[in-house]
């Protein structure tokens, strides 16, 4: 595969690299080799599909979805000066008001 001198500007620049004009052509031809070499990769002959590994069981168990209540170590009261009907009151602010 051949890749132009603009392709690898543009590729550095999307990659925010500065290549410096002395090392331009080398980088261009070793982005050629490199994909030269995945090129030919795409020619090796598979016997089969391979399956794709996924760790774990075929099937996990599912637990019961059950509500409980969690037990504080002090009530949610015990932090706010003003705590009623489960809900903090808390002052409104000036720019807040309606007019």
């Amino acid at each position: 595969m051949r890749i132009t001198r603009e392709e690898v500007l543009h590729i550095a620049k999307l990659a925010e690299l500065r290549i410096p004009e002395a090392e331009l052509e080398r980088v261009t031809g070793e982005l050629c080799r490199i994909c030269d070499y995945v090129d030919q990769l795409n020619e090796v002959p598979i016997p089969r599909q391979a399956e794709p590994f996924i760790p774990g069981p075929d099937h996990a168990a599912l637990r019961e979805d059950v509500v409980r209540p969690t037990r504080l170590e002090h009530e949610p009261s015990a932090f706010a000066p003003d705590f009623v009907d489960g809900f903090f009151l808390v002052p409104k602010l000036d720019g807040m008001e309606e007019e």
